[in-house]
């Protein structure tokens, strides 16, 4: 029965190391999501993700256009629609402005 008390230490022991253990590893994880979560960490992903976007959006741009400069009809015509709705914004934006102009001079 000597046995038992020393046992029960040990039993104690290793709770205790289980919860230090424990107690670690949730403190390793909180840190974690914290670092995740910090909005300069999270503007940083975004400004990140916006870049690589944008890097593959200029490279299909410049494959299309050298497509476009070997004779690629599908190539043209998506050049050639491209350059005629950036026509078409420019006139609108001139056009809204002129009518605001013309409505203040009224």
């Amino acid at each position: 029965m000597s046995n038992k008390p020393n046992d029960d230490d040990k039993d104690i022991e290793q709770i205790e190391a289980n919860l230090a253990a424990t107690r670690e590893s949730m403190t390793a994880t909180v840190n974690e999501l914290a670092a995740r979560l910090n909005p300069s960490t999270l503007a940083e992903d975004a400004k990140e993700q916006v870049k690589a976007k944008a890097s593959h959006a200029a490279e299909t741009v410049k494959g299309v256009v050298s497509d476009a400069k070997r004779g690629d009809r599908r190539a043209l015509g998506i050049v050639g629609g491209t350059a005629a709705a950036a026509v078409g914004l420019v006139a609108l934006k001139f056009a809204r402005r002129r009518r605001r102009r013309a409505k203040k001079r009224v």
